[in-house]
């Protein structure tokens, strides 16, 4: 793939998609052996802006680290614990 499209590749995504992602990868971490229960996330640009999403998505995140990305919607912070 020509890294000019990976850009409009990853933007792209289904949020669906993103969420189910996210979700598998914390399922699966959070079953390791040297896991302590506690669900953290950070991204940085979109990166960020999706761990904040993500945030108001999945009640057991602890703390979102966000360097730079876009906040969800006005009415989804307020599902952030």
């Amino acid at each position: 793939m020509d890294s000019s499209m990976i850009g409009p590749a990853i933007r792209d995504l289904p949020a669906d998609q993103i969420a189910a992602d996210l979700n598998a990868a914390a399922d699966y971490a959070l079953k390791q052996p040297a896991a302590n229960g506690k669900l953290f996330v950070a991204g940085f640009c979109y990166g960020g802006g999706q761990s904040f999403l993500y945030a108001t998505n999945r009640t057991e995140v602890k703390a979102a680290f966000v360097f730079y990305g876009t906040p969800p919607p006005d009415d989804r912070l307020g599902r952030i614990k």
